[in-house]
C-alpha cells in the first residue's frame, strides 16, 4: 500500500500596509515584492491608507489582493481592524509612520508578527514624530531598514535596540538595453530635444529635499547641458517656474509609469538629495549604465560604494555639481567608464531576486515567532 501523500501546508498570509498607493520608492519596492514573491509559500495582500491606486493596481496585476482604505483618518483604525479580522495575517509589514501609529497595536491584538519598515534617513524628524514612533515601538517584533544609515539613525535618535533592526537593501531589475537607441531617439523627438544635446536627469518626486534647486543652479553654470525632471509634484509647480528661467533647457514631467524611454535618452543622472534612504532612481540610473552624480547622504554611499564610479557633491554645492557636469561634457571616455562601473555594481549587489528572497526569509521567521 502506498504511503499517504503529504499534506500541503497553506501559504503564510502576509499583510503589507502602506500609507499611500501613489508611486514613490517604497511603493516601487512593494510592487517588486508582489511580482516576485513565491505564491506557493506566501499569500500576499496589500492595503494602502490613501492615494490614487497606482500601487494597488500593480499588486492586483501581479495576482494578489490589494485595496485602498480611503475615507477620513479617524476611520482608519476601525477599517484596519476589519482587514485583520477578514484576512487573519500571520505577518504584518507596515510602511510609514501614519500606518505605524494605527496598525502596530491592531496587528499585535490580532496575533500577527509585526514588522515596521525604516525607509529613510531623515535627519530633521520633529519631536512629535519621534515620540509617536517610540510610543508604539513595544508592539513591533522587528524593524526592517533598507539602509545601514537608517538603522544607525534609529538606534541613535529613537533609541531602538540594535538587535531589533535588520537591513535588507532595495533591489532594482536589470533594464532591457536592446532597444536603447530607439527609445532615446523617440523620447528626444517627442520632447523637442536635439539628438546631439547633452541631457542630465533627476527622477524624483518634486520635494525640497530632492535637490532640484541645486541642479537648476548648477545648470546655470554648465550651459552645455539640458535637464529633464520627472515625478509627482508636491511643490505646487515651484520647480517648474524656476526651471522656466533657464530658457527651455529644462523639461519638467509628471510621474512616468514607464521610465525606460527617459533613462535611454539621458547622458548622465544627478541626485543631490539632502537626505535619502536607499534611492531607487539612483540605482535604476546606475543599472542603465549612466554616469551619476549624487550627494553622499543617507544610504547613498551604500549604493555607490567605492567601485560604482559615482561622483559625489554636497547637496548645497551647485558649483561642484556644475564642475562635474562640465567634466563629463568634455570627456566621453569617462562617461562610458563610469557608467559601466555603475551598472556592474548594481548587477552584483542590488538584484530584486536577492531582496525578495531575504524578505521571504524574514516572513518565515516572523511567522514561526508568532505561531509559538
Amino acid at each position: 500500500m502506498a504511503p499517504p501523500a503529504p499534506i500541503a501546508s497553506s501559504p503564510t498570509r502576509v499583510l503589507i500596509l502602506t500609507a499611500s498607493s501613489d508611486i514613490g520608492g517604497t511603493e516601487r519596492q512593494v510592487s517588486y515584492l508582489a511580482r516576485h514573491i513565491d505564491p506557493a509559500a506566501f499569500a500576499l495582500r496589500v492595503v494602502a491608507f490613501g492615494g490614487d491606486g497606482r500601487l494597488t493596481a500593480m499588486v492586483r496585476e501581479a495576482g494578489h489582493e490589494a485595496d485602498v482604505l480611503g475615507g477620513p483618518p479617524w476611520l482608519w483604525r476601525a477599517r484596519t481592524r476589519d482587514v485583520f479580522c477578514e484576512f487573519r495575517p500571520r505577518v504584518a509589514h507596515l510602511f510609514g509612520l501614519r500606518v505605524d501609529a494605527v496598525a502596530r497595536r491592531v496587528a499585535r491584538e490580532h496575533g500577527a508578527a509585526v514588522i515596521s519598515a525604516i525607509r529613510n534617513a531623515e535627519p530633521y524628524r520633529s519631536w512629535w514624530r519621534i515620540w509617536l514612533d517610540r510610543s508604539s515601538a513595544r508592539h513591533v517584533d522587528l524593524f526592517l531598514a533598507n539602509s545601514e544609515a537608517g538603522r544607525r539613525l534609529r538606534i541613535a535618535r529613537e533609541g531602538f535596540a540594535a538587535d531589533r533592526i535588520e537591513v535588507i537593501p532595495n533591489g532594482t531589475p536589470p533594464p532591457d538595453l536592446a532597444h536603447r537607441e530607439t527609445l532615446r531617439r523617440q523620447f528626444r523627438a517627442a520632447h523637442g530635444i536635439p539628438e546631439e544635446a547633452l541631457l542630465v536627469g533627476l527622477v524624483a518626486n518634486y520635494r525640497p529635499q530632492k535637490g532640484h534647486r541645486t541642479l537648476l543652479a548648477a545648470l546655470a553654470a554648465a550651459p552645455g547641458w539640458r535637464a529633464v525632471f520627472a515625478g509627482d509634484d508636491y511643490m505646487h509647480t515651484a520647480i517648474h517656474t524656476e526651471a522656466a528661467r533657464l530658457g527651455g533647457r529644462v523639461l519638467c514631467l509628471d510621474y512616468q509609469q514607464d521610465l525606460a524611454p527617459l533613462y535611454a535618452a539621458l547622458d548622465a543622472f544627478a541626485l543631490p538629495s539632502f537626505y535619502e534612504g536607499m534611492p531607487n532612481t539612483l540605482m535604476e540610473a546606475m543599472a542603465w549604465g549612466l554616469p551619476c552624480i549624487a550627494a553622499p547622504t543617507g544610504g547613498i554611499p551604500e549604493v555607490i560604494g567605492t567601485d560604482g564610479g559615482v561622483a559625489t557633491v554636497g547637496p548645497e554645492d551647485p558649483e561642484s555639481l556644475a564642475e562635474e557636469l562640465r567634466g563629463l561634457e568634455e570627456d566621453t571616455v569617462i562617461r562610458g567608464s563610469r557608467g559601466a562601473a555603475a551598472r556592474e555594481r548594481i548587477e552584483r549587489h542590488f538584484s530584486v531576486s536577492a531582496m525578495v528572497r531575504r524578505h521571504e526569509e524574514v516572513y518565515r521567521r516572523m511567522a514561526k515567532l508568532r505561531s509559538g
